[in-house]
């Protein structure tokens, strides 16, 4: 962005300030572009911090450069949290998981970028499905904080998170967990899916090397039936394996009716919301002002 601003005014004085000393100006709007800030915000500072404009052109009004760049520090451009719902073996609940968790964090105030990388395009076609607004770049818009966008698309916000939903198999989801900060690893709680999250640890712990920086949020088990005793015995293993891996099990999510037609009855995903919140913004409160915590 340009910071010449033409012609300024002094506010002693109605001739017009030399173009060559235009750079050295700025507008509250050229302020709130700068850092993201509001136009509101920005003016609100400006006054409570009694810096006065030296004058107006096209209505707006004009600062110094020394004596605003104090007072408002332009931060670097915030990158999305970028979280890889990944596990490898399909129908855990990957994509289900994708899709409740962004409403979940969209309704927490979060801006949400899903990614599906999957070749199937089940969580498009669940977007589709539910009436979710295609533009002319194949985004979807499911609500104003969270759409999905294909790659190579440009973003229509600057988001908070990026949600990426994987494929089965595990090396076609190697590339969407490479790209992630964070790693969630949903699992129905069955035999394959206790199976299935034994190797997948042991494929995160051998190639932590690779990605040191990569956070595993944390086992989701779904579709629970607390009173199964089978499952039951599966949950134990699961806590075992979860203890000897060092990595987070989170709250189980209980088997639910309405999870069929994607309702968000009961919020099932809600804590998991939490917990990628308390791992991607430290410090971060939910709105009862507790974090969630992993088992």
């Amino acid at each position: 962005m340009s910071l010449a601003v033409g012609p300024i005014v002094p506010a002693m004085s109605p001739t017009v300030l030399p173009s060559a000393l235009s750079a050295e100006f700025f507008t509250p709007l050229d302020l709130a572009r700068l850092t993201g800030l509001s136009v509101r915000t920005i003016s609100r500072r400006l006054a409570s911090a009694g810096v006065v404009p030296i004058g107006r052109a096209h209505r707006l009004p004009h600062y110094r450069r020394d004596d605003v760049t104090d007072l408002i520090a332009v931060p670097p451009r915030k990158q999305p949290y970028r979280v890889a719902i990944a596990h490898r073996k399909g129908g855990q609940g990957k994509t289900t998981s994708s899709f409740y968790l962004a409403r979940e964090l969209a309704a927490k105030g979060q801006k949400v970028i899903l990614r599906d990388t999957d070749s199937q395009q089940s969580l498009t076609d669940i977007l589709d499905g539910l009436g979710a607004r295609r533009d002319e770049f194949g985004r979807r818009h499911f609500l104003k904080r969270m759409v999905l966008v294909p790659d190579g698309a440009p973003l229509p916000f600057r988001a908070d998170f990026e949600l990426i939903d994987t494929p089965p198999a595990l090396d076609d989801s190697l590339p969407g967990i490479r790209r992630a900060d964070g790693v969630i690893i949903p699992m129905l709680v069955e035999y394959q899916g206790v199976m299935a999250l034994r190797w997948m640890l042991e494929y995160l712990r051998a190639t932590r090397h690779l990605q040191p920086s990569l956070c595993v949020i944390g086992v989701q088990p779904t579709r629970l039936f607390p009173r199964r005793q089978i499952q039951a015995r599966f949950m134990d293993e699961v806590r075992e394996l979860c203890g000897t891996y060092q990595v987070p099990l989170l709250h189980p999510i209980l088997e639910d009716a309405s999870v069929l037609s994607f309702a968000m009855r009961g919020h099932l995903w809600g804590p998991l919301a939490e917990r990628v919140l308390a791992v991607a913004r430290p410090g971060v409160l939910s709105k009862g002002g507790e974090l969630a915590h992993a088992r």
